[in-house]
């Protein structure tokens, strides 16, 4: 199709047709356009060809230099009526419109002529919103914004809605009853009225635009959504959510179907200004208009609502998404899996997930990513080898943020194997040589046990790339807090000798590595440095010298920094107010730990859950459980909501005051409250049974282990059974145990063997089963090290098994097992002694002779000693080996 000059079309437009009639004005072909700027297409036509298209630039034109004058006495109207329908732009219009009011010419222009400037004023401003290059242009369906609207805009737009009320009196119309309005009136006054209230609502002035739309309303004209979008436009850049309530109830009186434009608007406005129910009664609006609300109205609010933390809320509007049928494709299916990763409902999670899997749905790489951070929050990195399958199930490419937090995740549940793989991904592929990625890996190495292959990435990073940020520094040196002291220190000097700008987030990360190295007055040099250097701290900064002073016990100095905190305009935090509650109890300063707590309640802090369960669990790691128990009795009073630590520091409180029933009676509520209750909780619980009568308690602790109720029971748990049924005299029960962990596939170790040794010494009638227990270790590959040893040495002792103990002595020497102490060798020849068993005498004085030539006084003087002596003095010894056995066998 050939293409017309830009002139050309507008003459073709402007010339009327042949026997055009109607109530549309017609334009004389004799009255002369405007001359356009020089430069244009116009004067350039003669040179272009025909086929190429020229577009007039008019974005510098000044109007005063348009020669207007000579159209003001002939035909005004006309020229404006056609500069209005050309392509001249909107300067060249309010041109001819000023000369019209100049010349005092406004009565000449009907309602009409205002009509099409307004009209063209606003389809302006949507034009500079919207068309791009290469676009269409329509004049319909813009939604029109208020900040679309330049300040000139509005004002012209404003001085036209002025002059036409003023002039022509449109609203008047509206104030006529409607049997009185022929048709033609009748059809008029909806455009005109419903463009002057969208001129209102641009400019600002709701309530005229309002008044207008009821008019309308009573005349059983609907008004126009354009009118509405307008209105939600303006209410949403005004934060008024209140008046989006009245715009709702308006559009329900008004039997009028509201926009999707007019549903987001309003949701976002209650979001912004944090009204969630609000939002909720706006959802309920939206139900009352829709009968089947989109999809994406459930999703923004229920995704809002988990972002938020309103878990009531968010759950009620789930329970609503599942008694519809959602189209939940992208990308609100996308959208509303994010949400429940928020919310943290993870059986939910996985349901809608393989729902929306099989249904065909292709999961985003930032969904994914949101499940991850999820998972990783609530500390569950079990799902870590789902989720990197589900990635290459859709083969999708991971970013540097996906891959970095699946590392994370892989480090956290400490598999290795998986670590290595996707650190060694990281390395070897250019996609991922990204600091962040880098990062991440450093922090999964240092979690698997890999401190030094950590260090070398940082030192590769400083050498190869990509160059490490302030964060990288931070991470190795988290990193460093879980590896030896030199790889730390190391870690260190390479953050201080770095080209780094030295900002607060180095400065924070030094001082918590100083704190953990002792080095109090050295983070405190850093800290005072950081201020010299005109760097504001923050509150983080602040919090780990405080919490490093009172780990230290340098409580003068928390108190001293926190009454500095107001220099910086900030406020202590619960963080800073518990790190010196914990510090007061670990130096066992409790007037101070009244005085603090007495300081959070004043300035409004709640003391929650994590709170108390921490305070309790420092009071029991200083021997306080009196305080323990006090502060247990204060959680009950306060109905505090227990979790799963609170629960484990009460039941320990309960035991370690042997409250056996109460915490029995709180374990049985931890796991109808759905936890699994710690081997390490069961193991000490067993540990505190120590009398006879506890024999019930006990078996207990046994029902719960034999309905699984116990979580990943170790042999650290078999072992405190075993001693637990040795101090309550049920040694058939201990014996029983070995067999158990055997069937468990839990191979014993060396401790369970310490331990049936001992009951064996409490209980001299199980002696016999020494030889058939180290005959089936032996069998499990368990051979006898230093302690096992020495502890079946003193048990030969307490069974005055002279011989064995002689023999077993010798053996574990000569084998280099052990090298025994004094007393464990006094005492095995005392039992030679009191035996009488003369070979075993004189190979042990043979033996001894070989070591030890000072023994023999000691030996003479106890050859003379009659029996009772001997076995007194045999008990003092045995007594004092169990004591020294750590530092005396090696």
């Amino acid at each position: 199709m050939r293409r017309v000059p830009c002139q050309a079309l507008v003459r073709f437009v402007l010339t009327p047709r042949p026997g055009a009639s109607g109530s549309v004005r017609t334009f004389e072909t004799d009255t002369p356009l405007p001359p356009p700027p020089p430069g244009s297409s116009a004067d350039a036509s003669s040179t272009q060809p025909p086929t190429q298209r020229a577009i007039p630039s008019w974005r510098n034109l000044d109007p005063t230099e348009l020669d207007t004058s000579a159209y003001a006495d002939r035909k005004p109207v006309q020229t404006l009526d056609r500069v209005v329908k050309s392509v001249y732009p909107l300067e060249v219009v309010w041109s001819c419109y000023e000369t019209l009011r100049s010349g005092r010419h406004l009565k000449l222009l009907e309602s009409t002529d205002f009509f099409r400037v307004a009209h063209r004023i606003l389809n302006e401003a949507a034009l500079q919103r919207h068309y791009q290059r290469g676009d269409p242009i329509s004049y319909s369906n813009f939604p029109m914004h208020l900040e679309r609207l330049s300040a000139y805009q509005r004002d012209i737009l404003s001085q036209v809605c002025h002059d036409w009320i003023k002039t022509r009196k449109p609203l008047q119309l509206l104030a006529q009853r409607s049997e009185s309005l022929s048709k033609s009136q009748r059809d008029t006054v909806r455009p005109w009225a419903q463009l002057i209230a969208d001129c209102y609502a641009q400019l600002g002035d709701d309530t005229k635009a309002l008044k207008i739309l009821d008019q309308l309303s009573k005349k059983g004209i609907q008004p126009s959504l354009r009118v509405c979008n307008s209105l939600a436009t303006l209410y949403h850049s005004q934060n008024a959510y209140d008046k989006f309530m009245l715009l709702m109830e308006r559009l329900i009186l008004y039997r009028m179907q509201s926009s999707l434009y007019i549903y987001r608007l309003g949701l976002s406005t209650f979001f912004k200004n944090n009204r969630y129910h609000e939002a909720e009664r706006f959802f309920e609006y939206i139900c009352l208009l829709e009968e089947n609300p989109p999809s994406f109205v459930y999703i923004s609010l229920f995704s809002t609502l988990a972002k938020a933390k309103q878990k009531a809320s968010a759950y009620r509007i789930l329970q609503l998404i599942e008694g519809r049928n959602l189209d939940l494709s992208l990308p609100e299916g996308n959208y509303l899996l994010r949400a429940l990763a928020q919310l943290g409902a993870f059986e939910k999670l996985l349901q809608y997930y393989n729902s929306m899997c099989a249904a065909g749905f292709i999961p985003s790489i930032h969904t994914l990513d949101a499940m991850v951070v999820a998972y990783l929050r609530a500390e569950r990195p079990d799902k870590a080898r789902f989720l990197y399958d589900e990635v290459q199930r859709f083969q999708l490419i991971p970013d540097s943020y996906l891959l970095g937090n699946l590392l994370r995740m892989f480090a956290q549940l400490k598999d290795t194997a998986m670590t290595e793989n996707l650190v060694h991904t990281v390395m070897t592929n250019a996609t991922y040589a990204d600091v962040n990625v880098y990062n991440n890996a450093i922090y999964a190495l240092g979690h698997i046990d890999r401190c030094k292959e950590a260090l070398s990435l940082v030192r590769q990073m400083i050498h190869q790339g990509p160059a490490p940020n302030v964060f990288t520094y931070s991470i190795a040196m988290e990193v460093g807090l879980l590896a030896p002291r030199p790889v730390l220190r190391e870690l260190m000097e390479l953050a201080q000798t770095s080209d780094l700008p030295w900002d607060e987030h180095m400065a924070t990360a030094l001082m918590k590595g100083h704190m953990c190295l002792g080095e109090v007055r050295e983070a405190q040099q850093v800290f005072d440095r950081m201020v010299q250097s005109e760097i504001i701290p923050r509150i983080s900064s602040f919090t780990v010298m405080i919490a490093g002073y009172s780990r230290h016990q340098h409580l003068d100095d928390a108190l001293a920094l926190i009454a500095r905190l107001p220099d910086y305009n900030l406020q202590p935090t619960a963080a800073i107010y518990r790190h010196v509650v914990m510090g007061a109890i670990l130096s066992r300063n409790y007037p101070m730990v009244q005085e603090m707590i007495g300081r959070m309640t004043r300035a409004g802090f709640i003391m929650g859950t994590t709170f108390y369960a921490k305070v309790i669990s420092a009071f029991l790691n200083t021997d306080a459980n009196e305080l323990a128990l006090a502060t247990v009795q204060e959680c009950l009073q306060r109905r505090i909501t227990f979790d799963r630590n609170l629960y484990t520091a009460c039941i320990t409180t309960f035991f370690r005051t042997r409250q056996f029933d109460r915490a029995i009676q709180y374990m049985d509520q931890f796991v109808q409250d759905g936890h699994h209750i710690p081997a390490q909780l069961a193991t000490g619980f067993l540990r505190s049974c120590a009398q006879p009568d506890d024999k019930q308690h006990i078996e207990h602790v046994q029902r719960a282990l034999e309905q699984g109720q116990i979580s990943r029971p170790d042999r650290l748990l078999y072992n405190a059974f075993i001693k637990a049924y040795r101090a309550t005299e049920q040694p058939d029960k201990a014996f029983g145990v070995w067999d158990t962990i055997c069937h468990q596939q839990l191979k014993p170790d060396h401790t369970t063997l310490i331990c049936l040794f001992e009951t064996c010494a409490y209980y001299p009638e199980y002696g016999s089963r020494i030889p058939n227990l180290l005959a089936e270790a032996q069998g499990m590959g368990l051979q006898l090290n230093s302690p096992s040893a020495a502890s079946l040495i003193k048990t030969y002792c307490v069974l005055r098994d002279g011989v064995n103990a002689t023999l077993l002595l010798a053996e574990s020497t000569k084998a280099k097992i052990l090298t025994p102490s004094r007393k464990l060798m006094m005492s095995v020849y005392i039992v030679t002694l009191i035996q009488k068993d003369a070979a075993s005498r004189e190979n042990m004085e043979r033996w001894l002779s070989s070591y030890y030539t000072t023994l023999f006084p000691e030996m003479a003087r106890l050859n003379q000693l009659p029996n009772e002596e001997l076995e007194s003095t045999l008990e003092l010894l045995l007594t004092s080996v169990h004591k020294d056995d750590a530092e005396d066998v090696v």
